[in-house]
């Protein structure tokens, strides 16, 4: 085959090729670079069927009722004339054996009673007034304590005032001139012991007035 006849290779048909270019700005770029990443949100899902208990302390709650002292009931009927605080004081143990009684038929008068139960009081150094008040009242006897206990209640603060009400009821009202005619001619009885002579000596003596 000669050189003039001979058939041109073929040659390929060229292809295009497109790219797609997205620019990048400088000033995006520096943003991102300086810009920390922000860490993928994690969702955290229960467990399903898993109960959680908690235990908190608890203290207990005691409720606190006041309490409201109240007088014994026989306390009150016995002295109900006397304005006693709501827990007074203790008497002193065996007191009965060391007082004098009073049922105004004794030898002594109401102001010998008092200056008795007075004496008693300083030589075993009862300075309560509300215990003595009641060792008072606990030396009334017979009509006497019943007359007391017929008095109005809480009329009686302290034990001048309680003084005051027994010797005005109970001590004898003689008019002088009597009491001195009597202490004039006083002598002892035929059946008169010598202390019953004596005490009624000392009653006339202490009424002069």
């Amino acid at each position: 085959m000669s050189p003039e006849t001979a058939q041109p290779s073929a040659v390929p048909t060229p292809v295009k090729v497109l790219f797609r270019y997205t620019p990048v700005s400088l000033s995006s770029s520096s943003t991102s670079d300086s810009t920390p990443s922000t860490p993928p949100f994690v969702e955290h899902t229960p467990i399903a069927n898993t109960t959680v208990t908690t235990t908190v302390p608890v203290n207990p709650v005691i409720p606190v009722v006041p309490v409201v002292p109240v007088i014994p009931a026989n306390m009150a009927n016995r002295y109900a004339p006397l304005q006693l605080p709501a827990n007074p004081a203790a008497l002193p143990q065996d007191y009965q054996s060391k007082i004098t009684y009073f049922d105004s038929t004794g030898s002594f008068t109401a102001l010998q009673h008092t200056k008795k139960m007075q004496d008693y009081f300083e030589s075993y150094e009862i300075d309560d007034d509300t215990v003595r008040m009641r060792i008072f009242v606990q030396s009334l006897a017979g009509d006497v304590r019943t007359w007391f206990r017929s008095l109005s209640a809480n009329t009686i603060a302290n034990p001048d005032q309680l003084y005051h009400y027994f010797t005005d009821r109970w001590e004898k009202k003689t008019a002088p001139l009597h009491i001195l005619a009597e202490y004039d001619t006083i002598k002892r009885g035929p059946q008169e012991t010598v202390m019953e002579y004596c005490a009624r000596f000392n009653n006339i003596y202490n009424a002069i007035p």
